[in-house]
């Protein structure tokens, strides 16, 4: 029998504004002066050519950071500008014109616009880049994308920074690698590891990401705000730290991602919404809420914890997220236009393969059908392969196993037009269709990889215990 599927052909999102309170993210300066016009003199910015203007917005910046000033207001108005690698400080608040904008400058296959701290430097404290009257723009499309090696670009990246605020901003990309603003770890001028620290993300938008990066990706960070976050490709918050820096850092010197909170995260056409994996690090508490996906692979993704090669050469073990974490109010809407790696195609149901598209154009991804509402590998352990027994058993977690349970449950997910079959949480990387019909598959895929420790295994989804409804029986089916 055929299924009646929902097609999407437009959306209308509304972005509440019912979030933690910026206050205890974010502390506003009391005075910004004095304020500076970059395309003044004696600065002299050209807004209307393709020469590079660093050396107009860096003078300003040394300019403001000199005594008796210790900071102050740079204005960046409307035209457009090419900045590449500019490093603020202490006391330096960017405000750039909504008709304003910025493109970036190719160094080593690599573009950073703006750095909110640097290596062996001390701390920068209270800094922000906010869109004036509206979202600035950034244009990455001029970066071309290569056949066989990925470029990247990233409007900011927040490494050894304290109170500070990136707010107003539509960046249109190429899918280009990686994420328009990243959260890491740098070491400050004593050697130290320094994370971002008290900050607040807002009202940033992306169109065309590439599937394997996204609006924000926090690797490491404690006590910041994410809200009003809008992705068309990619992840739109990705709490995933994959770095070997993070990894080494979160050992000597014990920090993590913790008092990581989301509000009004959507996604369109993307991978995801939000992506927790934790590889090696046992992190904090992360707090989304309000999640809406359109047309992407998941609405959201919690992994569990896993180590590589060169991780077990340097003795780490799998990670997890604090259990008191949570993922709350989730609504997901079924989509063929969706990102999806062609290593996942195994979960996708026999009667949707025909769907699957040709490669995206980022060349990581295929266009094809979301997958699931959601999946939450985290949440159940494998206690014996031969028989397939699985646990959700907190107790049964142990230390160095990546496994965790955080507070998402079936009943925080609402979702549209996927097949009645499917369960809202995917929970079981054995849920998978080995036994579809080749014939199904579309002249472009000639067959499915699946992952040696779930071959052969029947497809089943774990009932749930009445008792509370989220733990699901350790039979499977």
């Amino acid at each position: 029998m055929k299924k009646q599927l929902l097609k999407i052909t437009g959306f209308f999102i509304a972005l509440s504004i019912n979030a933690q309170n910026p206050v205890d993210f974010y502390t506003e300066p009391t005075d910004v002066t004095p304020s500076i016009d970059i395309t003044k003199p004696p600065y002299n910015a050209n807004g209307n050519d393709l020469l590079e203007d660093s050396d107009s917005i860096t003078r300003a910046i040394e300019f403001l950071t000199t005594a008796p000033n210790n900071g102050g207001t740079i204005i960046i108005p409307e035209g457009q500008f090419l900045f590449s690698e500019i490093t603020l400080k202490s006391n330096i608040h960017i405000r750039i014109d909504s008709n304003a904008t910025l493109l970036p400058i190719l160094k080593n296959k690599r573009a950073i616009i703006f750095e909110m701290g640097t290596r062996n430097q001390p701390t920068i404290k209270n800094v922000s880049i906010v869109g004036q009257g509206g979202k600035f723009k950034v244009d990455f499309t001029s970066i071309a994308k290569q056949p066989t090696d990925e470029l990247g670009a990233r409007l900011i990246t927040c490494t050894n920074v304290e109170n500070f605020r990136i707010a107003n901003c539509i960046v249109t990309d190429n899918e280009t690698k990686f994420p328009v603003i990243n959260l890491n770890v740098s070491q400050d001028e004593t050697g130290a590891s320094v994370i971002p620290t008290n900050g607040l993300v807002e009202d940033i938008e992306l169109i065309n990401g590439h599937y394997g990066y996204g609006v924000v990706q926090v690797q490491l960070g404690q006590n910041v705000l994410f809200r009003n976050l809008i992705g068309q490709g990619g992840v739109t918050l990705r709490l995933e730290s994959g770095e070997t820096k993070a990894k080494e850092a979160a050992v000597a010197d014990n920090v993590k991602m913790d008092q990581i909170f989301g509000r009004n995260i959507f996604c369109s056409s993307g991978q995801a919404a939000v992506h927790l994996n934790p590889h090696t690090i046992n992190q904090g508490v992360v707090d989304v809420r309000n999640i809406t996906a359109i047309a992407c692979e998941f609405g959201v993704k919690v992994d569990a914890g896993f180590i590589n090669s060169r991780d077990v050469t340097a003795g780490r073990l799998p990670g997890t997220f604090d259990n008191n974490s949570i993922i709350k109010n989730v609504t997901v809407t079924y989509g063929e236009k969706a990102q999806v790696r062609g290593i996942d195609f195994r979960f996708l149901p026999c009667q949707l393969r025909p769907l699957i598209g040709g490669p995206a154009s980022d060349l990581k991804s295929y266009i094809a059908p979301s997958l699931a509402p959601a999946e939450n590998f985290a949440s159940l352990k494998l206690l014996n392969k031969d028989t397939l027994e699985f646990t959700g058993n907190p107790d049964d977690f142990i230390p160095g196993d990546g496994h965790y349970s955080i507070n998402f449950n079936e009943s925080e997910v609402t979702h549209f037009g996927f097949l009645d079959f499917l369960p809202s949480i995917l929970r079981i990387d054995t849920d998978d269709y080995e036994n579809c019909d080749p014939s199904e598959l579309p002249t472009n895929i000639t067959s499915i990889f699946v992952p040696r420790d779930v071959r052969n295994t029947e497809h089943s989804t774990p009932s749930l215990d009445p008792a509370d409804g989220s733990a699901p029986v350790l039979s499977i089916v």
